[in-house]
């Protein structure tokens, strides 16, 4: 073949003092970065099929699971959650009478007796009817029960001297509310 036929690697020039590049490097250049696109290119088709089989078999797995669930036990679950919740409720707003008994004892003084006996345990109220040696034991016991932190007020009423010399009375007595809901 003539020499004029011959072709010669050209170099092509791309910037002006530098980085020559010639034809045959251009074509390598290329053809690598063919090959690199379509290895990415595979990889990334071989991955969203990898994923798909992926899909599926977690979707049949659901399905499995899906098909080994006591619905029944879980409506019991769900049910005994809320009535453990209600039993809360209750137990928190539980009131407790047998304090009344119980700081009467501790603050009754020894020559008092008591002849009736009414509460309104809603409103922490509770009504005495007081039977007294003479006045001033009765106003001992009602100094007694208005120094003590659990009692709010204390109320007098219906003084009267009985057949036998005593003094009957009524009180009625208001209780701090937390007092009556806490053990």
């Amino acid at each position: 073949m003539p020499e004029k036929y011959h072709n010669k690697s050209k170099k092509l020039n791309f910037f002006e003092n530098g980085f020559n590049i010639d034809s045959n490097q251009l074509l390598w250049i290329s053809l690598l970065s063919l090959i690199l696109i379509a290895i990415l290119c595979l990889g990334l088709w071989g991955c969203k099929i990898y994923l798909l089989r992926n899909i599926e078999d977690s979707v049949m797995e659901i399905e499995k699971l899906q098909n080994q669930r006591n619905f029944e036990l879980e409506a019991n679950f769900k049910n005994l959650k809320m009535k453990t919740d209600d039993l809360k409720k209750i137990s928190e707003a539980h009131v407790y009478p047998s304090k009344i008994f119980d700081i009467l004892e501790e603050l009754t003084i020894s020559q008092i007796k008591f002849v009736g006996f009414d509460a309104n345990l809603l409103e922490a109220k509770f009504n005495l009817e007081v039977e007294s040696l003479d006045y001033a034991t009765l106003a001992k016991q009602i100094v007694v029960f208005e120094d003590d932190s659990r009692i709010k007020k204390v109320d007098l009423s219906e003084v009267k001297l009985n057949e036998a010399g005593k003094i009957n009375s009524n009180l009625k007595i208001e209780t701090d509310s937390n007092f009556l809901y806490t053990k």
